[in-house]
């Protein structure tokens, strides 16, 4: 191939070693050894490399300049073959003035100042921040707020509801519940000009993991509509040649955040994008009648309808349900009724029914007895001892060895570490019980998440 003036010969495809996995300012290691375990994972060659790219050799010498054009001046066979069950990694432009150059990921904590305060809808309100460095991440991945509230350190996951496309500020969306301490803290006290930390972001849920996909179910109810809207602005922004069909589940009109802006992405996308809301509440045929009233919803490709989502409900809204990737976000029994339509549609799905978990801000699920343990963390000389059921990570905070960690809920394995001995179990705390983060050969090794194990009787720990 020639570029610009430089002709190259193509010697081979490029396999991908741990070099990729660091740091290049610093040589800090990732912990999550992204990119090579996703490579590992989708681009792994029959001789078990992981294959990224191509090797050029330059025949003549010369300068390169962005903008050169490039021109193929012969093809020959491909050297290394893929399985045919290789899938090709879907990459989503970063906006990030530093994006990629913080290897700690998850663990590097920031400050946010809030910048605006923002009511959606009835007891759901946006925080629009800006941070004192740019923040990279994936439509629909969540962020972690450190929030001092009665001289206490709480930590929460929020998802971001803004799009990396819109650079210049990063927002969530919080709705009001009972009893949620958190959630009520910021409606009621956080302000504009307030400062709070933060870690992240972090999450598999998000739109790069549809793959190939070409046409899109974003499928919220309540507050799940938080990384749908991530996600959409995102396609809205950068034009990607996306199909989309928007359905979210709530109460009442006076329920459904980003009303307005949905109209207006759909005003923008045209054909591309379909929306459709299903009300539950005692109000819900008024409500759908005067959504339907206010804004000519057959004539902007709409719908409302009336009951909860079912089988009848998905075909009236999304007739081409098997030919698109889903993504679930919303309380456990909308999810899990979502899964079944999914499980249960006569035509197989073509694509994975994806899915992220939120609820209200409370503190970890009470985990049952266990009994004795002690626990030895071997590089750091300490043990500790007691009874009942515990996370690695709650012990080595109390004798005072520092694990990194993030998510505290399984997802994001920033708390990796090893158990060199005895035995454990996964806590009920975890959001991923089969600890996708880590792999295979990983958990082999003995590896297991900190904030999500519970030791049982004597365990020792690598760390």
């Amino acid at each position: 191939m020639r570029i610009g003036d430089v002709e190259f010969e193509a010697i081979g495809a490029c396999d991908r070693c741990v070099m990729i996995t660091l740091d290049p300012a610093t040589g800090a290691a990732r912990s999550d050894h992204e990119p090579l375990a996703m490579l590992g994972r989708q681009r792994r060659g029959e001789d078990g490399k992981a294959y990224f790219g191509q090797f050029l050799v330059p025949r003549t010498l010369g300068r390169l300049h962005v903008g050169d054009k490039v021109e193929v001046l012969s093809r020959k066979p491909a050297i290394t073959i893929l399985p045919g069950n290789a899938q090709p990694v879907t990459r989503l432009p970063s906006t990030s003035a530093n994006a990629g150059a913080d290897a700690r990921h998850g663990s590097h904590e920031r400050l946010l100042r809030c910048v605006a305060v923002i009511d959606e809808a009835n007891d759901f309100r946006t925080f629009h921040f800006v941070a004192d460095d740019a923040v990279d991440y994936k439509p629909g991945q969540f962020i972690t707020l450190l929030l001092d509230i009665d001289g206490e350190t709480l930590r929460r996951n929020y998802t971001i509801s803004s799009s990396p496309s819109r650079p210049h500020y990063l927002s969530v969306t919080v709705k009001r519940v009972d009893g949620g301490r958190v959630s009520n803290w910021l409606h009621d006290t956080l302000k504009v000009g307030d400062s709070i930390r933060s870690l992240g972001s972090n999450g598999r849920f998000h739109l790069a993991a549809v793959g190939t996909a070409g046409k899109l179910l974003l499928l919220s109810g309540g507050s799940g509509i938080t990384p749908m809207m991530a996600m959409l602005r995102f396609i809205a922004d950068t034009n990607l040649p996306l199909d989309v069909c928007f359905h979210h589940s709530a109460r009442g009109i006076e329920d459904i955040a980003f009303l307005h802006e949905l109209l207006s992405i759909r005003m923008q996308m045209g054909d591309r994008l379909k929306l459709s809301w299903n009300l539950t509440g005692s109000n819900a045929v008024a409500d759908a009648n005067a959504l339907a009233a206010r804004f000519e919803s057959s004539k902007h490709g709409m719908q409302a309808l009336v009951g909860r989502l079912d089988a009848a409900m998905m075909q009236a809204v999304c007739p081409d349900f098997a030919e698109r990737a889903v993504l679930c976000c919303g309380p456990d029994g909308f999810r899990t009724g979502s899964r079944e339509i999914y499980e249960g549609w006569k035509a197989r799905p073509e694509f994975p029914f994806l899915e992220e978990t939120f609820g209200p801000d409370r503190a970890a699920m009470p985990l049952p007895e266990i009994g004795n343990y002690k626990v030895s963390f071997l590089k750091a000389g300490k043990s500790v001892s007691g009874s009942g059921t515990v996370t690695l990570l709650e012990l080595a905070r109390k004798v005072g060895v520092e694990l990194t960690s993030d998510c505290e809920a399984g997802i994001c394995g920033s708390c990796r570490c090893k158990v060199v001995s005895g035995e454990w179990r996964v806590a009920a705390n975890a959001a991923d019980p089969e600890r996708s983060v880590l792999s295979q050969g990983e958990k082999e090794e003995g590896y297991v998440l900190a904030c999500s194990t519970s030791p049982i009787g004597d365990v020792c720990i690598e760390a």
